[in-house]
């Protein structure tokens, strides 16, 4: 083996090997043995070999009648201080073995490093993908609630408002685009739905020109919201408390700011939007309410007729009684002078 390597040394063949055109077997044999002979020791244990000719029996590598079924090459990496270094050294480590890859071999990589961080290399499009689905469904449920495809449609502008709004906010609240912060953006979907679907629903019902029917919704929902923020925003108060700053960052701070935008977009953008895009009235009001309003107004102006009438009535009779008393005097003093 020894002439053999000494001449595949001096051929320089490294050089020469590619993916497309491998060392040949019988000079990568001869310096496999001798490699692991010599320098190439201290990794024996990281080669697995197999016997020529049975590949179902482990051999051992330094036996010519054996061939290599794996082997492992460990790696070191240093200066991996954020996110983008570990993103970008998967991504560049990768792309030297993939080549290899595409021409039959089984090359991978493995480890700590690619365990741990394998998940920020599509965390963004996941996160897309997971708030993308969500919105659907909130399309499609209020929808079905509302009979509505305009105001469904506004609803999911603002609940998408507010989940760009959340997800730009991160930056500024330490908080990591990671596979927690994408369950909380999944999450701000439907706490949004609340400041949303109700003031739509109120817009649906009411009567009027659209700012009417806006300002009616407000009316009717802002109270209801308010408390409904209110309650949201002490709930969560409790974790600032904690000790541990994932749960002041990742939870806190999130949901209360979560909560805010969502009301924001609720109370500020929606209405606006029904104001300007909304659709119009379905219906008019009922007749129950304009037979209610007649019946008062005729119960009133009857009251007031009976009332001008009894007093009419009795001064009718006041003047006929006083005419009668002055009839019948007149009659008395006539018949006195004719007796007279």
């Amino acid at each position: 083996p020894g002439s053999l390597l000494d001449s595949y040394a001096r051929a320089d063949l490294t050089k020469k090997a590619t993916a497309n055109t491998p060392i040949p077997s019988a000079l990568f044999e001869a310096f496999r043995q001798g490699w692991l002979s010599g320098v190439g020791i201290s990794y024996y244990p990281n080669v697995v070999c197999v016997h020529v000719n049975d590949s179902r029996k482990w051999a051992d590598c330094k036996d010519p009648a054996s061939r290599y079924y794996s082997s492992k090459v460990p790696l070191f990496f240093r200066n991996l201080n954020t996110v983008d270094d570990n993103r970008n050294l998967l991504r560049n480590t990768r792309s030297l073995t993939d080549p290899y890859n595409k021409n039959g071999l089984s090359v991978y990589l493995s480890g700590d490093v690619y365990f741990f961080n394998e998940q920020y290399l599509h965390i963004s499009d996941n996160a897309l993908r997971t708030a993308g689905f969500t919105l659907l469904g909130v399309l499609i449920i209020t929808f079905l609630f509302q009979l509505s495809p305009s105001l469904s449609l506004l609803g999911c502008i603002c609940v998408a408002c507010t989940v760009v709004e959340l997800w730009g906010f991160f930056n500024f609240i330490n908080v990591k685009l990671n596979p927690f912060s994408v369950a909380n953006l999944a999450i701000s979907v439907g706490v949004s739905v609340e400041f949303t679907a109700h003031i739509a629903r109120a817009f649906a019902v009411a009567h009027g020109t659209n700012n009417e029917r806006m300002c009616s919704a407000l009316r009717e929902m802002v109270t209801p919201m308010y408390q409904g923020a209110a309650s949201t925003i002490l709930a969560m108060s409790v974790l600032a408390a904690s000790k541990f700053p994932f749960f002041r960052d990742y939870y806190c701070v999130t949901f209360i700011l979560m909560t805010l935008i969502a009301v924001a977009n609720g109370l500020l953008l929606l209405p606006v939007l029904l104001s300007l895009l909304g659709p119009s009235a379905t219906g008019q009001p009922t007749d129950s309410e304009g037979s209610d309003t007649e019946l008062t107004v005729r119960d009133g102006n009857s009251s007031q007729s009976s009332k001008a009438e009894m007093s009419v009535e009795k001064m009718s009779n006041g003047a006929l009684k006083d005419d009668t008393k002055v009839a019948n005097e007149g009659t008395d003093k006539s018949a006195w002078q004719v007796h007279q």
